[in-house]
C-alpha cells in the first residue's frame, strides 16, 4: 500500500512537472515563430541573410519537436498514474488517444 502511494505521488508530480514544461515550450514555440517572422522580414529588407533565416527556422523546429516530446511524455505519465491508482479504463484510454491525436504540432 505504501509503495502504491509513493508511485502515485511520483506519477502525479511528473504530471505537474510535465504541465509546466508544456506551457514553457508553448511559449518557446511562439517566441521562435515571432523570431522567424522577424528574420524573414529582415531578409526582405536586406538586413538579414539566408543563414539567419535558416537558423531561426531550425530553432522553431527544435522548439516544436521538444514540445511534441513533452506532450507525449505528459500522456505517458497520465497513463502511468491512472494505472497505478486503478483508474485506467476504456474511456480513459479513448480520452488519452484523442489527446495524443490532438497534440500533433503543425
Amino acid at each position: 500500500l505504501r509503495e502504491a502511494a509513493i508511485k502515485a505521488s511520483q506519477a502525479f508530480l511528473e504530471i505537474m512537472n510535465g504541465i509546466s514544461q508544456v506551457q514553457a515550450l508553448e511559449q518557446a514555440v511562439k517566441s521562435a515563430e515571432i523570431t522567424l517572422q522577424g528574420m524573414e522580414a529582415g531578409q526582405k529588407a536586406g538586413l538579414r541573410t539566408n543563414s539567419d533565416v535558416l537558423n531561426a527556422q531550425q530553432q522553431l523546429f527544435s522548439a516544436r519537436r521538444d514540445l511534441q516530446k513533452e506532450c507525449y511524455g505528459y500522456l505517458i505519465n497520465r497513463l502511468n498514474l491512472l494505472a497505478t491508482v486503478g483508474g485506467l479504463d476504456d474511456a480513459e484510454v479513448e480520452t488519452i488517444d484523442r489527446m495524443a491525436n490532438s497534440t500533433v504540432v503543425k
